[in-house]
């Protein structure tokens, strides 16, 4: 690939890529055929057959492997278009895909204008790592199941609207990055200095010491808020899973939550299966995640070992259940 590079003209792989994009982004006139008569599925199966075939006749390796790549995202980009529009719960998985596959082929395509010795089919960034590959498969996983069972947790709009901003700006700032850096930008880690090395520090280096990789931060926290996938800590009423010691350090907020532990059963009774019930309380200060007073449990403990005036809240320790029990005479049975 690298010697095929050296010998094309300078920016073909631009101009192939971007015209195969295009033609993988055609997939938009799609409806135009089912309005034809032609049904949904048959016809999408027709169009790709029919671009593979299309794009075999006009290239060779390895300029058909930049044309597959590069119609591929052309054709994800133009379906998440399609989606986008629809009137279902998918519509912002459209934004998603039109997300994820924009970034992936500008990646390839700004390498090409703007440093083109480095130019690889790796800088499509499609086989990025494997970290990478089962974080995105997950996410596809996630949202497809949440949106089979709960739909409706998909639909925060101005949740998603927000995530977007961040994926463009996220976007924007990198291949601003890349522009600015201009040769001295690569793909892949540098270790040691070359003669063609220089130090910039103008444009967006002027604002962030790595602003791609500031860009590339928010375009991935973005990504992820687009498809909703931090509902749970935002959807009113939800049992919220919290982690003991909220930040980990001290000099957290007053209002910060606790976590108590309350039985889920009378604990003069049976012991249940079911096990202990976390909740989150609010310290006071109104924070809308408490429950209707302490139960028999957590006073008994709260009376106990933190009745010392002044503890600070933050750094209480949760109380399991079998030592709820232990406080309240159950001699270390557990309390459900």
């Amino acid at each position: 690939m690298a010697g095929c590079a050296a010998r094309a003209p300078p920016g073909s792989e631009a101009r192939l890529s971007l015209a195969t994009f295009l033609l993988g982004a055609s997939v938009l006139a799609l409806p135009l055929l089912t309005r034809a008569g032609l049904q949904g599925r048959t016809g999408l199966a027709l169009y790709v057959a029919g671009l593979n075939a299309l794009l075999l006749l006009l290239y060779r390796p390895p300029r058909y492997q930049i044309a597959i790549r590069a119609c591929f995202l052309g054709f994800v980009f133009g379906c998440g278009v399609l989606l986008s529009f629809s009137q279902s719960s998918w519509n912002h998985f459209g934004w998603y895909m039109c997300s994820l596959s924009l970034f992936h082929y500008s990646e390839y395509l700004v390498t090409a204008v703007n440093n083109p010795k480095s130019l690889s089919l790796d800088s499509f960034l499609l086989n990025h790592s494997l970290e990478y590959t089962v974080a995105a498969l997950s996410s596809w996983i996630e949202f497809t199941l949440e949106n089979i069972f709960w739909p409706e947790l998909k639909q925060i709009t101005w949740l998603s609207a927000t995530g977007l901003l961040m994926v463009v700006f996220g976007e924007c700032l990198r291949k601003a990055a890349m522009f600015t850096a201009g040769s001295n930008f690569n793909h892949v880690v540098q270790n040691e200095k070359s003669e063609t090395h220089t130090l910039v520090t103008r444009g967006v280096y002027a604002w962030f010491r790595h602003p791609s990789y500031v860009g590339w931060f928010y375009w991935s926290i973005g990504t992820q808020v687009v498809r909703l996938f931090i509902h749970g800590c935002l959807k009113p009423g939800r049992e919220t899973a919290v982690t003991g010691n909220q930040g980990g350090r001290r000099g957290g907020p007053p209002h910060a939550p606790k976590l108590t532990a309350q039985p889920c059963a009378n604990t003069q009774g049976p012991a249940s299966s079911s096990g202990p019930q976390i909740f989150a309380e609010g310290q006071g200060h109104g924070s809308g995640w408490g429950r209707p007073g302490p139960g028999p449990a957590e006073a008994a403990f709260q009376s106990g070992r933190h009745a010392k005036a002044g503890k600070d809240a933050w750094w209480s320790r949760t109380v399991t259940a079998s030592e709820a029990s232990f406080h309240q005479g159950g001699l270390g049975r557990p309390a459900c």
